[in-house]
């Protein structure tokens, strides 16, 4: 399940009311719409956006399914609305200045197993000029995209532990002090355990890598933690936060006699 507190933020309000004028031109979306004729209560619905700067979390979002109407999420340029309650049918647009042009309608269920797919639909469309999204024309091969790894968190790990796997099938496991380690290759089933020990062909796991790393921590709660500066600085930085809050204004020191 994906916390969207912890991996969206919120539009701006300008943005916001430009997306709902701009949904008033589509049957589904618009105030009293098709769907409204026969459900009134549905326009309790109300127009939610939120902005992912993230692929792995927008691949999980939108090929998730089961949104609400009205539900939109901005990735780069490019906004993708819901129009069917609890569907898979998403409004397509594209930011051209100040204006939302609206050229498709995607449903990404699909694609909930094949990251690559995905993201290359959503990068061609990034990189495409609107007059090729307007005619359909955008798709591109993702060779000559610029298509960011398949990052998600590993479970059962505290935040920042991250496995990354790129399009050939290799990867590794990120951790929270940016090295790498369990390094593994999919299609020739080679792992390096926590430890740097090499597995090939044993079945070792995601799974099991984490539970060993588990273990670990247990152990040692500072393995690949961040650097005690870093760690320090962030408790300083708290500390003053709550000592002095933003919206409070700090009066300086008396330089001392």
């Amino acid at each position: 399940m994906i916390d969207l507190q912890e991996k969206t933020h919120s539009v701006d309000a300008f943005t916001a009311k430009a997306l709902a004028d701009k949904c008033q031109e589509n049957g589904w979306l618009r105030r009293g719409g098709y769907d409204w004729q026969d459900d009134p209560y549905l326009e309790d619905y109300p127009y939610a956006f939120s902005r992912i700067e993230d692929m792995g979390v927008l691949h999980r979002v939108l090929s998730g399914g089961n949104w609400a109407i009205r539900q939109g999420f901005l990735y780069e340029d490019l906004a993708f609305i819901q129009q069917v309650n609890g569907g898979d049918e998403w409004w397509t647009l594209k930011k051209s200045g100040n204006d939302w042009i609206a050229f498709e309608s995607c449903s990404f269920e699909h694609t909930s197993e094949n990251y690559l797919e995905f993201a290359t639909v959503i990068e061609s469309m990034h990189e495409s000029s609107v007059e090729d999204c307007e005619t359909l024309s955008y798709m591109k091969s993702s060779d000559v995209l610029s298509i960011p790894p398949k990052s998600w968190q590993a479970e059962g790990l505290p935040e920042g532990w991250t496995w990354v796997e790129y399009h050939d099938g290799s990867g590794h496991l990120k951790t929270p002090d940016d090295k790498r380690i369990c390094a593994f290759d999919l299609q020739t089933r080679e792992f390096d355990d926590p430890y740097g020990r090499y597995r090939l062909n044993e079945g070792y796991t995601f799974s099991q890598a984490e539970q060993d790393i588990a273990t670990i921590l247990k152990k040692d709660p500072f393995f690949h933690a961040p650097s005690l500066m870093a760690k320090a600085q962030g408790v300083r930085t708290s500390a003053e936060k709550l000592a002095y809050p933003s919206h409070a204004t700090r009066e300086p020191e008396a330089p001392r006699k």
